[in-house]
């Protein structure tokens, strides 16, 4: 029995609108990672940071980070722009901070679950993430892609590849939420 959670608290919203709220750049594609702690290795923020060196134009990319406060000094190296929101305790802006994303990028290398997928997924954001533990039960293909741990030059061509198309990666958004609403919803 999949961990659950209530749809009717995590929602999809205008991403537009959300940004202006937030003050983000309107002509960035947005990427999203989520660690209580960043700087524990098994989350992979490291092997993010290899990733987002190897994208072509970094400068069209920009980083929302969720989590406890590091320096975001190694981000910047890579030629990318970030907004560290800290820990989020509150559902309501974790689910906004979701839904400021184009994608989240989950380079976590154990997880038991993978939570933050799913609540990604709930808020219409699709994911990317290393195909470990049940990310590939959660992770359909068409809501999100899981790929081969820990490389980094896939991970860097998927992102490329997922804003090849702006309308699937919208399609995409809404069928990971249908997803989250078939198989993970509270109520179900």
């Amino acid at each position: 029995i999949p961990n659950g959670l209530n749809t009717a608290n995590w929602i999809p919203y205008d991403k537009q609108q959300l940004r202006k709220k937030y003050q983000l750049p309107e002509n960035k594609k947005i990427l999203a990672f989520v660690a209580a702690d960043p700087s524990k290795k098994l989350k992979g923020m490291h092997l993010l940071l290899d990733a987002l060196r190897k994208l072509k134009n970094p400068e069209q990319y920009f980083l929302l980070i969720a989590g406890q406060k590091n320096n975001l000094t190694d981000i910047e190296h890579a030629g990318f722009t970030a907004r560290h929101f800290g820990y989020i305790s509150d559902s309501k802006q974790m689910n906004e901070f979701y839904a400021l994303a184009d994608l989240l990028i989950n380079p976590s290398l154990y997880e038991t679950f993978g939570l933050v997928n799913i609540e990604a997924m709930a808020s219409g954001t699709p994911v990317i993430a290393f195909s470990i533990c049940a990310m590939e039960e959660i992770i359909s293909p068409e809501c999100g892609w899981c790929i081969e741990p820990q490389n980094t030059d896939l991970l860097s061509k998927t992102i490329q590849s997922a804003f090849s198309s702006e309308c699937d990666l919208r399609k995409m958004g809404e069928a990971a939420r249908k997803r989250v609403e078939n198989i993970y919803s509270e109520s179900n």
